[in-house]
């Protein structure tokens, strides 16, 4: 701690993910701790709960840990990101990833999304599947809209009049399974 008073940073990254009890996101923390362990760091993991003001919260006591990096899944609920702008404007050093916003420049680790999804969609039709399903997850984050574009696109290509298209829009999994119970 004395060393980190005296240093700008210490030699710890912060992480904030949604939620750590999703399969994706623990692996996800896993690699980087086990990465950054390897070039003598240490990691502090924080989850936003898909609330945004525990996000932001969050974000400024790693800050106040003086952590040398943060590396940030955003919430569902994020519309804005000016915590983060803050925060990068007072030198911390960001790396978004899976769930990026386009209101920042840093560093983002992504996949296409947009054509992940036009691709799923075009396997599944040249499978012989008509009746194929989007259950979004809130168009307010970048990922979640690009698969929906990239749905919608491929659909729209095709032009398959025996293709019924059906769009849900779900905001957490309990939803995402009534809806899919539905159809």
């Amino acid at each position: 701690m004395a060393r980190n008073l005296k240093s700008k940073n210490s030699s710890q990254i912060g992480i904030i993910v949604p939620e750590i009890k999703h399969d994706f996101f623990s692996k996800a923390i896993s690699g980087i701790e086990e990465v950054a362990y390897k070039d003598g760091y240490t990691v502090i993991v924080s989850q936003s709960n898909e609330d945004f003001e525990r996000e932001r919260i969050n974000a400024n006591a790693l800050y106040q840990n003086r952590i040398s990096g943060m590396i940030v899944s955003l919430s569902q609920s994020t519309k804005s990101v000016e915590h983060f702008k803050t925060l990068q404007a007072k030198g911390v050093k960001l790396v978004f990833f899976d769930r990026v916003s386009d209101g920042i420049d840093t560093f983002k680790v992504v996949i296409d999304d947009y054509q992940s999804s036009y691709d799923a969609v075009t396997y599944l039709i040249s499978k012989g599947y008509h009746n194929i399903v989007h259950l979004a997850g809130p168009q307010n984050l970048l990922n979640c809209r690009d698969r929906y574009l990239g749905y919608k696109k491929q659909l729209k290509t095709l032009t398959l009049n025996s293709t019924r298209i059906l769009f849900f829009m779900a905001v957490c999994m309990k939803m995402m399974v009534k809806m899919t119970l539905k159809i």
